[in-house]
């Protein structure tokens, strides 16, 4: 029963990522005069893996043979999960060739941890040509194949790569997870496609796999990105009335927009939803609302003081919070409130507030313009929300 329990505390520290973990469980383990077996170092080898150090996973394999358990499938799986951490094909060629020797057929799961490999150094045209070596040897891709592919198109920072595959496994019969898919909206994200999105977003419906919190925090950060405040809205909507919580991180993509636009009401607005549903206000969320007070107009003095002094222990070190400060109250007030808060002065602040001021003063400031629909190429201003979620062509 100890035996079993020692495994078990080793296999959760693998789950973990953590070998130096997983080690001394072992160490206990033979401590307490308990003989590891293939279960235990395979566990070891597995924290190795996963936390990206090869050659402390090939060593762990060494040691399990000296110790008489012969490595099986899953520790050579390790030694290829940290290949596939450092993107090292090379290694997991060699690893692949030792499985041959030791009797152990490739199978589905070496295939796709290879291809994962390709994803480090964004080798997509190699990853293309390893899957089609698999589909030659008989294999099917699965969901996890369908993942490994995404992964490495991601890396490649090529969307439409990413959604060729994912269209051309769903042929093959590798039903693609909603992992999978928020792979894919990442992508188009990155690539500032907010149609993009939005039409994978309703794919996903058709599917039968239902967005999650990811799913919509991947929309919202895509209309934060193009600062399309109330397109972001609409997906915040969207995540609500599907019936999901929203995460720090939901906030956090959703009041980027606000504040870029100096809706100060609402960020208030949504950073105290954000509180009463047990979120503290991070420093993102709390510099959001002082930016949102310096770009208002007119300028929010007050309420910039306020949520200055309510995270004034984390702020007064962030050099954009202090400069947003300066920039709402003026120098005057902000010459008393850096005293107050201890704020050590940097050179170049005072100076672009100054010039920032003046600008609007003489009425020179050019008006913050949206960000340019995706969709429609960017010459038509701020887009209408339902171009935003349009389906692409």
């Amino acid at each position: 029963a100890n035996a079993v329990v020692s495994n078990l505390v080793i296999t959760i520290h693998a789950s973990a990522r953590s070998p130096k973990g997983a080690e001394a469980a072992l160490r206990r383990m033979q401590g307490a005069r308990l003989a590891p077996d293939l279960a235990s170092y395979g566990a070891v080898a597995k924290a190795a893996g996963r936390s990206g150090d090869l050659p402390r996973t090939a060593a762990w394999l060494s040691r399990m043979a000296l110790a008489g358990c012969e490595p099986d499938a899953r520790a050579h799986y390790a030694v290829l999960t940290a290949c596939a951490q450092v993107g090292d094909l090379v290694a997991a060629d060699v690893a692949v060739a030792r499985m041959r020797a030791a009797g152990i057929e490739e199978d589905i799961v070496s295939h796709t941890t290879i291809l994962a490999a390709c994803a480090p150094r964004a080798q997509l045209a190699e990853a293309e040509g390893r899957f089609e070596a698999m589909r030659r040897s008989g294999l099917q891709p699965n969901a996890f194949t369908v993942n490994a592919m995404l992964g490495v198109c991601a890396a490649a920072e090529d969307p439409y790569a990413a959604e060729r595959w994912l269209l051309k496994l769903a042929r093959l019969g590798a039903n693609p997870s909603t992992v999978a898919f928020n792979g894919l909206l990442r992508a188009w994200a990155v690539a500032g496609d907010v149609g993009r999105v939005g039409m994978w977003l309703e794919r996903m419906d058709s599917a039968q796999h239902s967005p999650d919190v990811i799913s919509f925090n991947t929309a919202i950060n895509a209309c934060a990105l193009a600062g399309d405040a109330e397109a972001a809205e609409e997906a915040f909507s969207r995540l609500t009335d599907a019936g999901w919580q929203p995460s720090v991180g939901t906030y956090r993509a959703l009041v980027k927009p606000l504040a870029q636009s100096g809706d100060h009401h609402r960020v208030r607005e949504l950073l105290q939803q954000m509180e009463a549903k047990g979120h503290p206000r991070d420093v993102f969320c709390a510099r959001a609302l002082v930016s949102a007070c310096a770009r208002a107009e007119p300028k929010a003095a007050r309420e910039a003081e306020h949520a200055f002094r309510l995270s004034s222990d984390d702020l007064r070190q962030d050099g954009y919070a202090v400069k947003c400060l300066l920039e709402a109250v003026g120098s005057k007030r902000f010459n008393v409130l850096a005293e107050e808060f201890g704020i050590r002065i940097r050179p170049g602040w005072r100076s672009a507030a100054t010039r920032s001021a003046a600008a609007a003063a003489s009425g020179t400031v050019r008006p913050r313009s949206p960000a340019p629909s995706p969709v429609e190429g960017g010459d038509s201003g701020k887009s209408e929300r339902s171009l935003q979620w349009r389906p692409a062509p």
